[in-house]
């Protein structure tokens, strides 16, 4: 089977504001009574976990993953619940509750920007840069937007298919998800720090069918994200919840598969700085006039370097190459080559293609405010950071330019 699948496989969704209302008021519950939760395992707990209760499965540096030792025996229930007594309506399974705790490096706004995805070709950005195995995105209805007062927020409901690894692939179902996913920056309740959230909750839409006839099964999630800056460059991670791969796919599968994307978190704070750098390579107003240096040293460490004809026959080597922001020449100390996606108006798939920048040039675009940015995307929809195909075809003109030139796509030459 080809991803993505046709955008015609399900019907537009259409909500009323009653609907929108209620499911923004599950969001916000689930969202208050994680924080509760995590101010008691501060302030109660002392920021310790009961080993009797919870058995940790995986860690990785200071993130760490814990899975109940009772599994819990989720009933079919007409109620939404999120403490333990039923997580997510009409789940059978037992299913081991799952928490995650830790910090991560980089700053709070960061960790908001990389988690945000408000449109479907910014999940499918993120998806690359995160690397969570997605391969089909989309947003069925916007219920909150982003906006410049409050960039990091939005309320949605959005479907992904998630692509088993290979080897599990032979033997496990393509699962599917349909949820509400609420991102957004409080404050709490006693002390008015700031709290990033990030909830992810399954929910039920008729119009929404199952795909069984494409042997694909439904899957189930409710995970709420907390993130608070503890000091500078450190941000505690607090994550609850549970994932019901339903079908034939055992729990402890399950857990294993929630725990690599907690431990994963810190891949938030990358997709921020990914982000930012494309950001400044799309409106950094010196690159759009400027043309290569013709200094013989490196832009950065003024090492001497060879002519330029001989640095553009060499720069495939990695050896003398130009910033994609600046244009200065560079050694090869002082550059970073990276992996940038985009998309494009032309086709549903992700493109990739490599470009090199000089360290300075990383420094400034990560020492660029997240909320600046985001709030850049919301003015500016028309040039949001996933049409970076416009700076790309701008340089791949320049004969000057010794960039990476090669696109491909990211998902389209995959089949199942």
């Amino acid at each position: 089977m080809k991803f993505p699948l046709p955008p015609n496989t399900f019907p537009a969704l259409n909500l009323t504001p009653d609907d929108s209302a209620a499911l923004q008021g599950v969001a916000d519950f689930f969202v208050q009574d994680t924080i509760k939760q995590y101010y008691e395992h501060i302030e109660v707990d002392g920021g310790v976990v009961d080993m009797k209760r919870w058995k940790k499965i995986k860690q990785r540096e200071d993130v760490r993953v814990y899975r109940e030792r009772s599994a819990m025996a989720v009933p079919q229930a007409d109620d939404i619940g999120h403490n333990g007594d039923a997580p997510i309506k009409g789940v059978s399974q037992t299913m081991p509750l799952m928490l995650t705790v830790g910090t991560i490096q980089g700053n709070l706004d960061d960790v908001m920007y990389g988690a945000l995805n408000p449109t479907t070709d910014a999940m499918k950005l993120k998806s690359a840069y995160v690397e969570d195995g997605f391969c089909d995105w989309a947003v069925l209805a916007s219920i909150i937007k982003p906006t410049p007062d409050d960039p990091f927020r939005e309320l949605s409901i959005k479907w992904t298919i998630k692509r088993h690894p290979f080897l599990v692939a032979t033997v496990l179902r393509t699962r599917d998800t349909v949820y509400i996913e609420s991102i957004g920056v409080t404050t709490s309740p006693n002390k008015g720090e700031r709290i990033g959230y990030h909830l992810q909750h399954s929910i039920e839409l008729p119009e929404i069918r199952e795909l069984i006839d494409l042997n694909i099964v439904r899957a189930k999630i409710s995970f709420c994200h907390l993130f608070r800056q503890r000091k500078e460059n450190v941000v505690e991670v607090f994550v609850r919840g549970l994932i019901c791969p339903m079908g034939d796919a055992p729990a402890s599968l399950a857990a294993l598969t929630s725990a690599e994307v907690s431990v994963s978190l810190w891949k938030n704070v990358q997709c921020a700085q990914m982000k930012k750098l494309a950001w400044l390579t799309r409106t950094d107003r010196s690159s759009s006039t400027a043309t290569q240096s013709q200094s013989s040293g490196c832009g950065v460490c003024t090492r001497s370097l060879k002519p330029t004809g001989l640095s553009r026959m060499k720069s495939s080597s990695g050896k003398d190459t130009t910033c994609r922001i600046c244009l200065d020449r560079l050694c090869s100390k002082c550059s970073v080559t990276h992996t940038m996606y985009f998309t494009t108006k032309y086709s549903d798939e992700v493109m990739q293609r490599k470009a090199t920048f000089c360290i300075s040039c990383i420094q400034r675009a990560n020492q660029l405010p997240a909320a600046h940015i985001a709030t850049s995307d919301i003015l500016d929809p028309d040039m949001s950071f996933s049409d970076f195909s416009i700076i790309s075809n701008r340089l791949s003109k320049d004969s000057n330019s010794s960039l990476v030139s090669t696109e491909q796509s990211l998902y389209g030459s995959q089949m199942h």
